[in-house]
Parts: C-alpha cells; sequence; structure tokens
C-alpha cells in the first residue's frame, strides 16, 4: 500500500469516492476542471493506493497561509477524507494523515484545520475544537441609529476588488486562524452576479471616502443571511449595522456567525428577540509545536516556563521545550528540566490560539499544572480566534 500524492488519474478516482461518502454529484466536464492543472478550482489528492493500482481513500491538502498573533504562518486545511465502505477500517486515512503531516512540516505549515463529521475521529490524529462562533438571528429594526455619513455600493462583476482587500488588512490580523487571502480567492469569495444569483455584496465607504465594511448575504424568506462580514474599526461595524437596518422593509431578519467582537447583547437595545447559539466551527492542530510557541505572543514582563507537550501522532512535537521570553524576544528550545506543565497537542493548538484562556483549557483531563501557573495564565491569554475558509 503507498501513500502520496496523486496523479491526476488517480486525483478522479478519488473524486469518485468523495462523491459518494459526501452524496454529492458532479458531472465528467466539471470532474476534468476541478482537477485541470492551473484552474482556480484546482485540488492537490493524497491517497492511498494499492498494489493494482486502485484508489481506496483520499483526502485533499489545501495550502492556506493565515494570522497568527501578528504574523502570516501556513496552514494545511484538510477536505475531502474519504474512502469506500468496503475498505474503510483499514487504517487508510491514519496512512495517509502520516504521509501528509511529514509534507505540511516540509512545507513550513505551522497549522492544520479542517471541518469533521467526528470531534472524536479526528481527536486521534491531534485535532481540537479550534474556532467557535456565535449564530445569530436578529430582527433588523433596531438597526437604523447606527447609520454613518457615507455610502454603500453594491458589487457588481468585474469591479475593483482593492476596497475589500484594504478593509480585510484591518480586520484578519485581529483574529487568529483568518486567511490572508490571494487575489483568486479574492475572486472566488466576490465574484457574484447579483441579477443570477441570491448572492449580494455590499463594500461601504466612510464620510472620507474610504473603505471601513464589507458583507455578502444571501436573500431568503424575509431573512437576510450573512454569508462573510469584515470591518475596519468601530465606525466601519456601526455603518455595517446601519446599512442593514436599511433592509428592515424586505427582510425582518439578520442572521450571522459573529466575530468575536460583535457580540449581540452590546449591539441590540432589545435583547429578547435575539436569538443565539454557539457553534463549533472546526479542528485545529498544531503542526509545529516549537515554530507556534516560537511566534505566539508574549507577555511584556520576561519570563520562562519548561512545557511537555505529547503528541503520539507527530514525534517531533513530542518534546519537552524551554519557553524563555524578554525585551520583546523569545527563545524556544527542546529541555531536559522538569516541566511546570504537561499538555496533550490538542490541548496546545487551543492554548496557542488563544480559543480558550487557560482556566479553562486547565479543566481538560490531557493537561496537568505542576508550577507556574500565573505565569502560564499570563502567557496563555484567551485572544480572538475566527476562520472564515471552507474547504
Amino acid at each position: 500500500m503507498e501513500y502520496r500524492k496523486l496523479t491526476p488519474a488517480e486525483a478522479q478516482q478519488a473524486a469518485f469516492i468523495a462523491a459518494q461518502a459526501f452524496d454529492f454529484s458532479m458531472s465528467r466536464e466539471d470532474l476534468d476542471k476541478y482537477l485541470e492543472e492551473g484552474s482556480t478550482r484546482h485540488v492537490d489528492v493524497r491517497g492511498a493506493v494499492d498494489e493494482e493500482g486502485r484508489v481506496l481513500a483520499g483526502m485533499i491538502l489545501n495550502p492556506y497561509k493565515v494570522w497568527f498573533d501578528g504574523h502570516i504562518v501556513g496552514m494545511g486545511g484538510i477536505g475531502g477524507v474519504s474512502t469506500l465502505p468496503e475498505y474503510r477500517r483499514g487504517g487508510h486515512i491514519r496512512g495517509i494523515f502520516r504521509c501528509v503531516m511529514d509534507e505540511m512540516r516540509e512545507r513550513g505549515m505551522v497549522f492544520s484545520f479542517l471541518y469533521p463529521f467526528s470531534h472524536i475521529f479526528y481527536r486521534k490524529f491531534g485535532y481540537e475544537v479550534g474556532s467557535m462562533q456565535m449564530h445569530v438571528e436578529a430582527p433588523t429594526d433596531q438597526l437604523a441609529r447606527y447609520a454613518q455619513p457615507g455610502r454603500a455600493v453594491q458589487y457588481q462583476l468585474g469591479m475593483d476588488l482593492e476596497p475589500f482587500m484594504q478593509v480585510d488588512k484591518a480586520f484578519a490580523p485581529r483574529h487568529n486562524m483568518m486567511a490572508d487571502r490571494p487575489l483568486e480567492r479574492w475572486k472566488r469569495v466576490l465574484e457574484h452576479d447579483p441579477l443570477t444569483t441570491k448572492i449580494r455584496t455590499y463594500v461601504l465607504y466612510n464620510a472620507e471616502d474610504k473603505p471601513v465594511a464589507w458583507f455578502q448575504f444571501t436573500a431568503g424568506d424575509h431573512v437576510m443571511n450573512i454569508r462573510e462580514m469584515e470591518w475596519t474599526d468601530r465606525q466601519g461595524l456601526w455603518a455595517m449595522l446601519g446599512f442593514w437596518g436599511r433592509f428592515a422593509g424586505n427582510y425582518n431578519t439578520v442572521t450571522f456567525h459573529s466575530s468575536p467582537e460583535l457580540v449581540a447583547e452590546v449591539i441590540w437595545s432589545e435583547p429578547h428577540p435575539v436569538k443565539t447559539t454557539w457553534n463549533r466551527q472546526g479542528m485545529n492542530r498544531v503542526v509545529d509545536a516549537q515554530r507556534a510557541l516560537e511566534l505566539m505572543k508574549k507577555p511584556a514582563h520576561p519570563g520562562e516556563v519548561i512545557l511537555r507537550v505529547q503528541d503520539e501522532f507527530c514525534g517531533w512535537n513530542d518534546k519537552t521545550f524551554r519557553v524563555a521570553w524578554e525585551a520583546g524576544e523569545s527563545r524556544v528550545d527542546e529541555s531536559s528540566q522538569t516541566p511546570d506543565m504537561t499538555v496533550s497537542v490538542q490541548a496546545l493548538s487551543q492554548m496557542v490560539t488563544g480559543l480558550y484562556p487557560l482556566e479553562v483549557v486547565a479543566s481538560r483531563m490531557d493537561v496537568q499544572i505542576d508550577s507556574k501557573e500565573k505565569q502560564l495564565a499570563r502567557l496563555f491569554p484567551q485572544k480572538k480566534v475566527l476562520c472564515q475558509e471552507h474547504f
């Protein structure tokens, strides 16, 4: 059995497997375009190939660049994980993951992200809940009061994408795991014809005619379903909310998955009709623990901790590290000292991105704190985490 990158012909076999596993259909023409080298939809597929050349399982590795504590780092987006029923429970996904983890490390990727059918299944490979978003359903008629001076422009095919990218340059770096999108990705996100689809996109400008927010929504039955939204600052957020209020005659309700910066109970003056639910938005994994610990933001005051990381799947992470920082500089080295804290790679993935504060992560059964708890709490505070890519 081989676990490796697939040829175009083998990748078509993997696409056939995925179509059955996820119950979707695609034409032969679409399949050819999907796998065509140079196409914006082109994918690189890894898979399990037996001695007869049959593809038994497949997995897509989508390369991304994401923000992490002020740095742009590599992230491997895992998708299309599938095996035909007759070949399941044969360890093929595990074999592909070993191949892919090695490749991600060689390519300098610090994290990997996926959307699971089962959290328990992917936790075996070191992944853990990586992003939480509040889903909000709220009335539009309370929002007109947020209106700001400026103008709104609806996106039309062929329109300049730079205003959207300017807003993103302010919004994305504030959130760990937000993608630094290349132009081709922006085209895929924005290029929807409002005449032939129900997808509509607006960019908002302030009184100085600078772009301060953008959002995209689909029109439902008296509902605005926000697909994505970004803003530069508080005035940008207000401009967007106030503009939503103009749609009150068309849509009674707006729904969205919120950034940690938008708390519905703060925005809506009467929160009784506002419905909120927490949703898990994918699983994350540290691919390179030492690099993640080096790049993560450190406290202002100098310090040092010894951290034991347990990673059964990626041996290069299964080590003890000394993390030291002073005057804006930090250093992470392997150590033989007694650890102040012992954590699984799953817990570490939540700690370095800041999904939860240390006092919450410490309630996990795979976390043990033996000393320097206050210093560890300063090193691993809660941060804003948001991933809006889907693969």
